[in-house]
């Protein structure tokens, strides 16, 4: 243990300084500044083709990556009984969630990059 605070940083894209958009640049920034003073986990759950963009920080621990397509997206708002809004809920995920709910105690700040992230 190494006496630095503990970070679950969720996000919707792929962090990456080279991707193409913006909002996957500025996921890569926050994790950039977190991983400097804290020990980082990242779960992230993103579209199939994003997939060639993810670079986090040699530092940030990947602790999981799901790969979102078209039929994934749906089956995943059918799945968390919500459908609106359909882009928050299309990254719905009982793993991901089971996965928070037996770690979520070992972090001092868990990070939910974009609104679509948190649900």
């Amino acid at each position: 243990m190494s006496g630095r605070p503990r970070v679950l940083y969720i996000s919707a894209h792929c962090p990456s300084k080279s991707a193409p958009f913006a909002g996957h640049r500025t996921a890569q920034k926050f994790l950039t500044e977190y991983a400097n003073g804290a020990d980082v986990d990242l779960i992230v759950i993103a579209n199939a083709d994003e997939k060639k963009y993810l670079a986090p920080p040699s530092s940030v621990r990947l602790l999981k990556y799901v790969s979102l397509n078209w039929l994934s997206k749906l089956k995943n708002v059918l799945c968390s009984c919500q459908v609106f809004p359909l882009r928050a809920f299309s990254r719905y995920q009982k793993t991901i969630l089971r996965l928070i709910k037996n770690t979520y105690q070992q972090y001092d700040v868990i990070h939910f990059e974009f609104t679509h992230g948190a649900v």
